[in-house]
């Protein structure tokens, strides 16, 4: 059985639930869209500098890009590439505060709608800020320090139903 970069490119591209445009537009246009084409075919081959661009793009080393092991996400290399909000949804999963609750279901709603993989990471929107301040009970400036912090539902107020206004937010 021979390797193929391409197919373990595809693979890895579509587990994310990504589209070659939306790759191509997580990494500033470095990569065009029939380039990403063309090596997931096979029809163009790519460098190692290209595949560990690539690679974070998505987050991750060239290992976990090529399928050698399980993707570990690199949340520093994807919030200096600036590619939106970096929530690292598992954290919340284990903490107590019904604010993290929130977060969790503000995050699987997302990744419903994006149809996206059950990975522990989620990019939102700049534009998503004054939601996510207004779970975290901070401004919509701070909302990336506080998802860092180590508490990050520390400053969340008591906002009653919490479902109910999520719902409400999302209609």
């Amino acid at each position: 059985m021979t390797f193929s970069v391409g197919e373990a490119l595809r693979g890895f591209r579509l587990r994310q639930g990504l589209t070659l445009s939306e790759v191509a537009r997580r990494s500033g246009n470095e990569f065009k869209v029939s380039s990403l084409g063309a090596y997931e075919r096979g029809d163009r081959s790519i460098t190692f500098e290209r595949l560990q661009l690539l690679a974070t793009v998505y987050g991750v080393d060239v290992q976990s890009l090529l399928g050698m092991r399980t993707p570990t996400i690199d949340l520093v290399a994807l919030e200096s590439r600036g590619v939106g909000i970096v929530i690292d949804l598992s954290r919340f999963r284990v903490l107590p505060e019904p604010c993290a609750a929130e977060v969790m279901m503000f995050g699987q709603a997302i990744k419903r709608m994006r149809k996206e993989s059950s990975s522990s990471v989620l990019v939102v929107r700049r534009s998503d800020a004054s939601f996510l301040a207004s779970i975290l009970g901070c401004d919509p400036t701070e909302v990336d320090d506080v998802i860092r912090s180590e508490s990050p539902c520390s400053e969340a107020r008591p906002l009653g139903d919490s479902v109910s206004r999520f719902a409400s937010v999302r209609s």
